[in-house]
């Protein structure tokens, strides 16, 4: 019994002693392990940040702009080649508030988050482009799309705009980064933005960016120069321009001063207005001396005009923002901008529209139904007054329009068919567009001709392709 007890006691130390060796054993291993790991790569805080630089390369207020992303290390690293990572700190001149030029800028700054808007709060996996040496990445942006709204109307020559791409710096650990390496061992640590140089907006011309119009390109295509097309780096079409108080066409004159100019890469060539303009007059002065057919039947002469006559212009709301296709409202307003009244009746569904997105141009219109109106909505419409009429575009235009996130541009028609015959009456009739002459009055603008609008998530995905890399073009001065 005694003999039994001592072999326990015994044991029971040599257990336990084998038990602390092996311990120590495997801490020791786990010790040299993380020893050589940590001389072979060192931790990635204590890394330099990758030289990859961001530029915004803005030649007018009003856009187009080029992001580009250059790649300038010895080693390949990972970007996220997405635009609506983009966000900018916006300062308007001081004498858009005030009244008075001074040449400052406001205290306040409006910031305009991307990443917030469009809800991307992870890695745009299909948006991962890897930048070998001497690499970047370009692509063209309305920068509407990251300002919009109230924002978008500070984007105006004089303002001071800084540019980030990716997500907001924070503590503590994160994977949200917008560049890192891509290259054993680790030589760069990663950043979750980037930052560009400022910009004070331009007051040039704005710039079209692809092939100059009556090129082989266009001509083998047969595309129109003012169309929106995509460029070949799979970059997004950007909506004709059109700001509050603007007229659609700017003058003709090239870019100069402001902010930087690209010598732009494959594809990627830019073009004033002027420029094409110029280039379709003189189209058009070399087919003025072609022989024409003479007409010898005679013209009747033209009806005497009424310049106090009763007409009809169409304002419509300047911006719409939505979160999902079905939520895309606007509200069309049928103005009388003459001197007399008008007997009108008008619906809704009179209103047709004109749809240009990502995916090229849509005509949205309801059926043509014989729909009776009732006769108390025929009504005496005043000299410089309106009615309102409010149109969600998912009901209006077919199925899948508004699917791509992204921007559209909306322009209204109204077709008045309601003549009031049914009732003895005699009411105005015919198609009114927001070009039709006269001034809208009240709080409504001339400039109100059109809605842009803005989808944040949709059924398709946001590019159609994916990023491509082009070799590092330098800057011009």
């Amino acid at each position: 019994m005694r003999f039994a007890d001592e072999s326990r006691f015994f044991g029971g130390i040599l257990r336990r002693r084998a038990a602390f060796v092996f311990g120590a054993a495997f801490v020791l291993s786990w010790l040299f392990c993380a020893t050589v790991a940590s001389a072979r790569e060192p931790a990635a805080e204590s890394l330099p940040p990758p030289p990859v630089r961001l530029r915004i390369v803005a030649p007018s207020a009003s856009g187009p702009w080029l992001l580009r992303i250059d790649n300038e290390a010895d080693q390949k690293v990972r970007v996220a080649a997405d635009v609506r990572l983009l966000s900018f700190d916006v300062q308007a001149p001081a004498s858009r508030l005030r009244g008075s030029v001074d040449g400052g800028w406001t205290r306040q700054v409006t910031h305009c988050d991307g990443p917030a808007d469009f809800s991307v709060n992870h890695f745009p996996i299909d948006r991962e482009l890897v930048l070998e040496p001497g690499q970047s990445y370009v692509e063209q942006f309305d920068p509407r799309l990251i300002c919009f709204g109230k924002d978008a109307d500070l984007l105006v020559p004089g303002a001071r705009v800084k540019p980030y791409l990716g997500w907001k710096p924070r503590s503590g650990k994160s994977e949200l980064f917008a560049v890192d390496a891509a290259a054993r061992p680790r030589a760069f640590r990663p950043l979750r933005r980037l930052a560009a140089p400022t910009l004070v907006l331009s007051y040039a011309d704005p710039v079209v960016y692809g092939p100059a119009p009556g090129s082989g390109e266009d001509a083998a295509k047969g595309e129109d120069a003012g169309a929106p097309s995509e460029d070949r780096n799979g970059s997004r079409p950007t909506p004709p321009g059109h700001h509050r108080g603007r007229p659609p066409g700017p003058p003709s004159q090239p870019p100069e001063g402001g902010a930087e100019i690209i010598d732009a890469p494959p594809g990627i060539e830019g073009h004033t207005v002027g420029e094409r303009r110029a280039a379709a007059k003189s189209a058009e002065e070399a087919t003025k001396h072609r022989p024409k057919r003479r007409n010898l039947t005679p013209r009747p002469p033209p009806p005497p005009s009424d310049d106090l006559a009763a007409r009809m212009t169409l304002t419509t709301t300047h911006y719409s923002d939505a979160g999902r296709p079905t939520e895309v409202a606007l509200s069309v307003q049928a103005h009388n901008a003459g001197e007399r009244p008008v007997f009108v009746a008008l619906r809704s569904r009179m209103l047709s529209f004109r749809v240009e997105g990502p995916d090229g141009a849509v005509e949205c219109r309801r059926p043509s139904v014989d729909h009776a109106v009732p006769r108390d909505l025929f009504r005496e419409l005043q000299q410089g007054k309106h009615i309102h009429m409010d149109v969600l575009l998912a009901e209006v235009c077919p199925p899948g329009t508004f699917d791509r996130p992204g921007l559209y541009f909306a322009t209204p028609v109204l077709h008045a068919d309601a003549d009031g015959r049914n009732y003895g009456l005699s009411a105005m009739t015919g198609v009114v567009t927001t070009r039709d002459p006269g001034d809208p009055n009240g709080t409504h603008q001339g400039g109100d001709d059109a809605t842009l609008i803005r989808i944040r998530t949709g059924r398709k995905p946001f590019y159609r392709r994916p990023p491509q890399a082009l070799p590092t073009r330098a800057l011009s001065n």
